[in-house]
């Protein structure tokens, strides 16, 4: 079996923030929200309809109002809502390894799901306590890839899985058009797995080099074991090759076995 992690959601790259957590007093994450990136296509649903775990819309978190005003709609991936996570495997994004990871995965096998987030207090976010944490993670049942799947096997297959994912989505709904995005999304088992009610902390805060550029975000000592390369810092969305058994009984403790979600519009459930 294989396990494998991968950095996403809100990040200064995309978002120009981070995900916000929310500290009890002795410094416990008591709460947290998962923001995603902005979607580039024409249909998913809007940051102002998507209700957060902490009974806010997660438009309340994101600190700059232009942004969202250019960027409304959420490029809603992961889905942790109905088990599902895309990529995108054209020519183009060769640069991302995450496609070919997703080809190689087989039923039973784990994709973890990393965040990086910071504290939130009083309406924004409070630097330097920035650190990435696990927030989910999806046991595979099936890969799809649209590159080499025929059209009569995608076309049942999108009807009996309709969900918010962005990457299941044709463009302006036409099948044609949703292939040449040549995608590959994984399908989780339904049963198992989602977003963690307690995000497991992973690394400490961020690393930056001898000219103070930043380098990412330093792996925890307990959790270096976790990680079968030899990466040591989380930087960019990955993929990290994990040890499945020790990353299995990590996420199947009672300790780590509560999941939340997001409430989404009646038209995208």
């Amino acid at each position: 079996m294989k396990a494998y992690g991968i950095c996403v959601f809100a990040d200064r790259g995309e978002n120009g923030f981070y995900n916000p957590a929310f500290e009890n007093e002795d410094g416990k994450i008591k709460g947290y929200e998962l923001i995603p990136i902005p979607e580039d296509r024409e249909i998913g649903p809007r940051f102002d309809q998507i209700f957060g775990t902490t009974g806010k819309f997660l438009s309340e978190y994101i600190p700059r109002r232009r942004w969202l005003e250019n960027h409304s709609l959420a490029h809603f991936d992961p889905d942790f809502v109905h088990k599902t996570y895309g990529d995108n495997n054209s020519s183009q994004n060769h640069q991302n390894n995450v496609p070919k990871m997703l080809s190689q995965l087989e039923s039973g096998d784990l994709l973890v799901i990393f965040a990086r987030m910071q504290k939130w207090e009083n309406g924004d976010f409070i630097e330097g306590t920035q650190r990435v944490y696990i927030v989910g993670w999806i046991e595979i049942e099936k890969i799809i890839d649209y590159q080499t799947t025929s059209d009569d096997k995608i076309t049942p297959w999108l009807k009996e899985h309709k969900n918010v994912n962005s990457h299941f989505f044709t463009h302006k709904g036409s099948l044609d058009s949703f292939r040449s995005k040549m995608d590959i999304v994984a399908i989780g088992n339904s049963k198992v797995g989602g977003q963690l009610k307690h995000p497991i902390e992973f690394t400490g805060g961020p690393v930056n080099n001898e000219n103070d550029v930043f380098t990412g975000f330093r792996i925890l000592p307990d959790m270096q074991e976790m990680i079968a390369d030899n990466h040591q810092l989380v930087y960019m969305i990955g993929p990290y090759k994990l040890h499945y058994d020790l990353i299995n009984n990590l996420l199947r403790n009672p300790v780590n076995s509560q999941f939340i979600t997001v409430q989404l519009p009646p038209e995208f459930q």
